[in-house]
């Protein structure tokens, strides 16, 4: 091809029964790709896309005790000799402390649940292609990864804590707010029209159209990868490079988020 489109991944890692869930839009958030498979075809998939920058919505490393410290702890106004949100990365106090809920990263003495394992096992492959985690200051050009946890993007893009993902309003409000951010998916508020007391009482309720929890979460960490590669002043990002830095898809984050 004489033009190749830059492409953007997001990634939304499963284990189990679920399977994970890919998405992939060009620097224009035109779609590219969706799918939702195993580990295995996941993996095939960022061998085979060579996507400029890559984003998953799980932890890209362990808990490496830095809310122990006590100059960090400092730092973040608690007090040094305590132990309170030890068990937490500093990215993830960040997003606690503005009423954001995600889940913690295992201690590295810990054995991981088995989706951040699949996701350690994804940011592994990564770094084996030569990608290395996204920081201020990074090279423009230079492949990138990136951690998106799935509610604090959405509650950036909102300005809101979003509904539950799985919940039709909180997937109707999901797939807005990345319709409105010019991704090029169907107007949920279409399927609004197909809700009839009629279609109710028959089960003939078409939700063809509004995507799955799993996708939308791989398709907000797409946008917030199209966002580093295309208008890198329009993220922020949250923690400490010694256990991973958390990106969101918002120049500025709330104190709170409601």
């Amino acid at each position: 091809m004489l033009f190749e489109r830059t492409i953007y991944l997001g990634i939304d890692p499963a284990s189990g029964r679920r399977k994970s869930a890919l998405a992939a839009i060009d620097s224009d958030m035109h779609l590219v790709r969706i799918e939702r498979g195993s580990l295995s075809s996941v993996l095939a998939a960022v061998a085979g896309m060579n996507a400029a920058v890559v984003a998953l919505t799980s932890p890209q490393n362990t808990n490496k005790g830095l809310m122990e410290r006590a100059h960090i702890r400092y730092l973040h106004q608690l007090n040094p000799e305590g132990s309170q949100f030890s068990k937490w990365r500093v990215g993830e106090y960040e997003l606690l402390r503005r009423n954001l809920r995600l889940k913690a990263a295992p201690k590295a003495s810990r054995e991981p649940p088995a989706v951040v394992q699949n996701g350690f096992k994804i940011y592994q492959k990564l770094r084996e292609m030569g990608y290395s985690a996204f920081e201020p200051g990074s090279v423009s050009g230079e492949r990138a990864y990136l951690e998106v946890p799935e509610q604090a993007a959405f509650a950036a893009m909102l300005s809101v804590r979003p509904y539950r993902a799985n919940t039709l309003e909180g997937r109707l409000q999901r797939q807005l707010a990345l319709y409105m951010a010019g991704i090029d998916l169907e107007n949920p508020m279409l399927v609004l029209e197909e809700i009839t007391r009629h279609k109710l009482l028959t089960g003939t309720l078409n939700l063809d159209n509004l995507l799955e929890p799993s996708v939308l979460a791989a398709l907000a960490a797409a946008y917030t990868a199209c966002l580093v590669g295309e208008q890198p002043a329009r993220i922020s990002q949250v923690g400490d490079p010694e256990d991973g830095l958390i990106t969101l898809p918002a120049e500025t984050l709330l104190p709170e988020y409601r």
